[in-house]
């Protein structure tokens, strides 16, 4: 049982997985706590504001910062065991291409990390520049990461993973890639 106990030894059982899942719940949580205390202290309108306009405030700026750059942190960290997972399964020469792309895409996913916490650290009413560069990395690379992903996938197939895998992939950065271009009018 080890010096640490069941509860120990149920989180080493989650594995690597927990990763993406913690970002999504993390992130989750973020928006809707610095929201909660932004519309409490009157600093915006119930509704939807942008997200930046809940996390421009103190104290909810604090929070939001906060939470942004932990979650970046688990972001980098997911980015990476992905990098390493592919490179890890694929050993053959024909797989250079994929390693080039896995590389690339490894690169591309820590700019989008670096750019979310950006975004935490400067608010768009203090320094807009900064803030929107931070911005345009997380999402701009971030679909950019979306469409590396999703060649390596292709690539992948059907060695190790499916056909459906790719086509959820392909679903999914459709999807973001539209609403990133209707974001930048």
């Amino acid at each position: 049982m080890g010096c640490c106990g069941w509860l120990w030894n149920s989180w080493l059982c989650l594995g690597l997985g927990i990763l993406p899942i913690s970002v999504g719940i993390l992130l989750a949580a973020t928006f809707a706590i610095s929201y909660s205390i932004a519309v409490m202290l009157g600093h915006v309108e119930p509704g939807f504001p942008y997200i930046s306009d809940t996390g421009t405030e103190p104290p909810e700026s604090c929070i939001f910062g906060q939470l942004l750059n932990i979650t970046a942190m688990l972001v980098a960290a997911t980015i990476y065991v992905r990098y390493k997972q592919v490179l890890e399964y694929n050993h053959r020469p024909e797989d250079s291409g994929l390693l080039l792309l896995n590389k690339l895409s490894c690169w591309v996913g820590m700019f989008v990390a670096l750019g979310m916490s950006l975004v935490g650290n400067f608010q768009e009413t203090s320094v807009l520049v900064v803030h929107f560069v931070g911005a345009f990395m997380c999402f701009g690379c971030g679909v950019l990461y979306g469409c590396l992903q999703t060649a390596m996938s292709y690539k992948m197939y059907p060695h190790q993973n499916s056909l459906a895998v790719c086509r959820v992939r392909l679903a999914i950065l459709s999807i973001a890639t539209l609403c990133f271009i209707s974001s930048i009018h």
